[in-house]
């Protein structure tokens, strides 16, 4: 126990994340739970929720791996031009650089967790 480190973990409810649209015309939300400034990592992790039809930009991440998990509805993830089908409990890990979006395909609002 000598050489361990414990770190004191941090708690957040739903009431503490900050929700916000990237652009004010995109049809997805993201509500930050943890990002760097408050886990002290290089971490990211977000819940995103598309409205019916919403979808994300393309977009890329020169550095960072991204991981979704799918918590409700059904989608279609796009990455470099591979299209694969995405429903409740799913996980899809996206390589750095892949160019990729996400598109709700479902008849309610859709619910993943990306990290």
């Amino acid at each position: 126990m000598d050489d361990e480190c414990c770190v004191i973990p941090v708690i957040k409810s739903p009431r503490d994340y900050q929700v916000y649209r990237i652009s004010p015309h995109d049809t997805n939300r993201l509500a930050i739970v943890f990002d760097p400034a408050i886990a002290n990592f290089s971490l990211t992790v977000c819940v995103e929720i598309f409205d019916i039809d919403g979808k994300t930009p393309p977009n890329r991440h020169q550095r960072a791996i991204e991981m979704f998990f799918v918590l409700k509805g059904e989608g279609v993830a796009n990455c470099d031009g591979k299209e694969v089908p995405i429903r409740p409990g799913d996980s899809l890990l996206v390589p750095a650089t892949g160019i990729h979006e996400i598109r709700n395909v479902g008849s309610e609002r859709s619910t993943r967790c990306v990290s």
